[in-house]
């Protein structure tokens, strides 16, 4: 199934999210390594999902761990693109950059950083109404579901029970993009 916009599962924390946003073709699933977060995935969990799947990048969701613990998440899970957070300085993303990863920021629209060309995408929070979206800039349905965009992010959400799950909401909105 091929889609009219280019789509990122973030957040997936099991192997039904994670296949089913692989059978919709979306260009992206991400895994949120947050431990504060109620989205985190073990990177032993993260790598057993990725080995059911193909055709998609695999995101790696930093926000709030040291670089070490970050290096060596990569190192074990090997991601096609590192997405940090705003609270990472940049040198970390030059860094990353510079020893051949691709990168991915995330952050309100006022922290943005300068030098965006080498950047997967933007992952942008809180955009003023009328700015004028890049086709790198990435817009998350779960905070702000108005905006129409090309580049957008969907979130994974718990299962009823393990390989049980509801997609009606989110298999309506797909079948609206879908070519």
């Amino acid at each position: 199934m091929m889609l009219k916009k280019r789509v990122k599962a973030g957040s997936v924390t099991h192997l039904t999210d994670a296949r089913y946003f692989a059978a919709w073709d979306v260009e992206f699933i991400g895994f949120c390594f947050d431990p504060e977060s109620s989205d985190y995935i073990s990177p032993q969990d993260a790598l057993a999902i990725k080995g059911w799947l193909s055709g998609v990048q695999f995101v790696a969701e930093f926000a709030g761990q040291d670089e070490e613990n970050i290096r060596n998440i990569i190192s074990y899970l090997e991601p096609d693109v590192i997405e940090l957070d705003a609270t990472y300085p940049i040198s970390l993303a030059k860094s990353l950059h510079n020893e051949g990863h691709t990168i991915a920021w995330r952050g309100s629209w006022h922290d943005q950083p300068a030098e965006t060309d080498e950047l997967a995408y933007l992952l942008v929070t809180e955009i003023p109404s009328g700015a004028s979206l890049s086709p790198k800039h990435m817009t998350d349905l779960s905070q702000q579901p108005d905006i129409d965009h090309d580049l957008v992010q969907l979130k994974g959400s718990p299962e009823a029970e393990t390989g049980i799950k509801n997609y009606d909401d989110v298999g309506a909105l797909l079948e609206s993009w879908e070519i």
